[in-house]
């Protein structure tokens, strides 16, 4: 009887201790600190699928820079390599891909080196970086807008216009990060002024 007492007393202690759980991460983090080393950090997030193409296996993807997730869950894939925008489904099924981009008169437009992609209910804001311009379109490619290096003795004159990232408000104003500029967001107004 003392011998069954003590198997189960073992058990439940046993039983009851806290066990560490470690999950598998297929990388380590790590951030830069100012001198551009890297210095070990813990992860922000671990994967859970990757995906090299659609679920149909129709469309390669070259060199994916962005992507943005509109309110129906459809996903905007931003290709740099290939200069498109890639329109899936949340199940990753390609609806739509835009490659080619023309204003209201008809002249074509060529995406070159894109870095940036942002939705709003019914427009497409792209940072197109080599062309140093942000393109405003409409959801099926039409340029609205084509908004370059802006004159003002707010911007440093000096520096290209090269946008890395854009987002865009409620109202229509529009923030673009641009590269080799350290003085903020460039701001525009709907006008894109």
């Amino acid at each position: 009887m003392k011998k069954i007492i003590l198997v189960t007393t073992s058990i439940f202690i046993i039983l009851s201790l806290k066990i560490s759980v470690f999950a598998f991460e297929p990388y380590f983090g790590y951030t830069y600190y100012e001198f551009g080393r890297y210095v070990p950090s813990i992860s922000g997030y671990a994967p859970y699928k990757s995906f090299y193409t659609d679920s149909q296996g129709a469309f390669s993807f070259s060199s994916i820079s962005d992507l943005h997730i509109d309110r129906q869950g459809n996903i905007y894939v931003l290709d740099s390599g290939t200069g498109s925008i890639i329109i899936m489904d949340n199940n990753y099924t390609i609806i739509d891909t835009i490659y080619e981009f023309k204003d209201e008169t008809g002249a074509e437009y060529s995406l070159n080196s894109p870095e940036s992609i942002f939705l709003t209910e019914d427009l497409i804001y792209v940072a197109d970086s080599d062309n140093f311009r942000v393109l405003i379109m409409d959801k099926s490619g039409k340029i609205i807008k084509s908004v370059g290096k802006p004159e003002s003795e707010i911007f440093p004159q000096h520096r290209e216009f090269r946008p890395s990232k854009v987002i865009a408000d409620s109202v229509g104003n529009f923030y673009v990060i641009v590269s080799g500029v350290f003085q903020g967001a460039a701001t525009f107004n709907r006008n894109g002024e």
